[in-house]
Formats: C-alpha cells, sequence, structure tokens
C-alpha cells in the first residue's frame, strides 16, 4: 500500500485533500489538512516518481511527507479545511487557499480564511523537488485567522 507509512501519522479525524504540482517538477503532489481534536494538521505529500526512478534498488517511496510552514504545521481551533489551488497572479507558482471554521460545531463557528504563496529558496528562483515553503499566511477574513 502506498500510504501505508503516511497513514499511522494521519489520525483522529475528519482529513481533506487537493492535487496539485507545488514543486513544478512535472509530478501531482497532496495538500491534506486532518483534524486532531483540537485543531488540524496541514501537510504536503511531494511525489517521488523522478526520485524513485533514480534509485538502483527498486525501492519506492511514491510519496514523501513534509512540513512547508515556518515552525509547526498545527492549527489549532481549524476545522473542516477546504482547499483551493490556483496560480492567481500568473507568475507560475501555485497560491493555496484555506478556509475552514473556529468550531466543530457549525452553528457556533465563524470562517476563517488564509492564502499562502509557494516561495522557492534557491537564487533563480527556480522550484525543484525540495528547495521551497510557504510564505506568511495572508488574512482573507474571518477572525482569528490561524492558518
Amino acid at each position: 500500500m502506498i500510504f501505508s507509512n503516511l497513514k499511522e501519522d494521519f489520525m483522529g479525524g475528519d482529513s481533506t485533500f487537493e492535487i496539485a504540482d507545488f514543486n513544478n517538477d512535472g509530478n501531482q503532489d497532496i495538500i491534506v489538512s486532518v483534524d486532531e481534536g483540537t485543531g488540524s494538521r496541514i501537510t504536503v505529500l511531494l511525489n517521488t516518481y523522478d526520485q524513485d526512478e533514480q534509485r538502483e534498488d527498486g525501492y519506492r517511496e511514491y510519496f514523501t511527507e513534509r512540513n512547508l510552514f515556518e515552525g509547526d504545521n498545527f492549527f489549532p481551533s481549524l476545522f473542516n479545511v477546504k482547499f483551493a489551488i490556483k496560480d492567481l497572479n500568473n507568475d507560475g507558482i501555485l497560491e493555496i487557499i484555506a478556509a475552514g471554521e473556529s468550531s466543530k460545531i457549525s452553528s457556533e463557528a465563524t470562517a476563517k480564511i488564509g492564502i499562502v504563496s509557494i516561495n522557492p529558496f534557491n537564487e533563480d528562483n527556480s522550484l525543484g523537488f525540495d528547495n521551497f515553503r510557504f510564505s506568511d499566511v495572508t488574512d482573507l477574513g474571518g477572525e482569528e485567522l490561524t492558518i
């Protein structure tokens, strides 16, 4: 099973995901949000197809987990996260819009919406398998945005 090692870390609640090529390597990656009871953990699974093809031992990872946020990738009091992924400014690099709720009880929840950009951190601003992070979150509205 492709996700046998990864899914052990993704336990506890509802999850959502989207698929996109975050690092412009031509392979589809996955962003996933998992409810952990008091908030949500957001993780990116980078597709390792190109790296797997270069291995001589025949082993395949398929995906590798990355925390692309500065610090922790756990966001307290953020639930029911949904993603929209688009290149909003036509620079060839995706932006990720995340929307969630401040409570598990919908009638008590307020919306939280934020956006992050993908930032390469090499000198020529090209993306690659490992040389990028998410920007700081820009608050698009809602109460106490925590992403």
